[in-house]
């Protein structure tokens, strides 16, 4: 059985626009991602020592005063699974896969 020639151009034309019209979809998928990853910051406040589950606690164990957690601004690249940080202002950029275990959300 044969095709029409009429037939056989309208499949091919619709397979490449489909091709085309793919590709696009993509380059513009991938200048999304990219523009995203600029929203990084370079640095965040990493919190080391205090009570990691109250460090903002006026007392701990056995009433005494918990040492306050310190604060020390480290590149993105270093923050593991389970580190504390510090969330600045909303001003500040903080694009990190999280979960709120103390405070409240905005």
């Amino acid at each position: 059985m044969t095709l029409p020639d009429g037939a056989a151009h309208a499949q091919v034309t619709f397979i490449l626009l489909g091709k085309y019209l793919e590709a696009s979809a993509k380059g513009r998928t991938s200048a999304a991602i990219q523009a995203l990853l600029t929203l990084a910051p370079p640095t965040a406040l990493l919190l080391e020592g205090g009570d990691a589950d109250a460090p903002d606690a006026p007392a701990g164990k056995g009433g005494a005063a918990a040492a306050p957690a310190t604060e020390r601004e480290v590149p993105t690249a270093l923050i593991h699974r389970g580190d504390r940080l510090k969330v600045r202002g909303a001003s500040t950029a903080l694009w990190l896969l999280s979960e709120l275990r103390q405070g409240t959300e905005a």
